[in-house]
């Protein structure tokens, strides 16, 4: 089993984890959401101190958890993918594109019967990042630590169904080999936003 499905795996297992673990403290609480929206950004270039700026991409997530009233907590699977056609100004075409796993913390306000609710979340997990630029000779991965902080909004519909407003600010530094063999770290810190739905059992 490579790097990749092992991560898929422990995908899996943490979303069962946090499913029976959040409907034995509260069925009641138990939520599933989903967002989707756009995402750029960039970082430093390898040990150069160039400045990658990745064009605007996509990213998607899907998310489990449970709501005690004002504090949300919920484990999530997100896939983010961003194109970059320059580095430093030195035309480069390439992707960046991850796959991450997180657990998310949220405090929001207010309850159900404001029209809207804001919140404020950090998440920390682990991100399965693949780099590819054929100028520089990359096409490799890597599995590293993440954080991510979110600032946003729900509008309750019903006591069960809300739709959500995002703006999330996600953070890692991998680390690749070119095919050269020489070692890099590349930033990776990408800026969302996303529109989404949240259904509460």
């Amino acid at each position: 089993m490579n790097k990749f499905s092992m991560f898929i795996a422990a995908g899996f297992a943490l979303a069962a984890s946090v499913t029976a673990t959040v409907t034995a403290a509260s069925a009641e609480g138990l939520y599933v959401s989903g967002l989707f929206g756009f995402s750029g950004g960039g970082g430093e270039y390898g040990n150069t101190g160039a400045d990658l700026v990745l064009d605007m991409g996509q990213v998607g997530s899907l998310a489990v958890g449970n709501d005690f009233g004002n504090i949300r907590v919920e484990g999530e699977i997100a896939f983010r993918q961003n194109n970059f056609d320059h580095i430093t100004g030195v035309p480069v075409d390439g992707e960046m594109s991850s796959l991450a796993l997180m657990a998310n913390a949220y405090y929001e306000f207010g309850d159900n019967g404001w029209f809207f609710r804001p919140y404020l979340g950090a998440g920390l997990g682990a991100a399965n990042v693949t780099h590819t630029s054929v100028f520089f000779g990359t096409d490799d991965e890597d599995t590293t630590f993440a954080l991510q902080l979110m600032l946003g909004g729900s509008i309750p519909f019903t006591d069960y169904f809300a739709m959500t407003v995002d703006w999330r600010l996600f953070g890692a530094v991998p680390s690749f080999v070119t095919k050269f063999g020489t070692p890099f770290d590349q930033g990776y810190g990408i800026s969302s936003v996303m529109l989404g739905a949240r259904y509460t059992f």
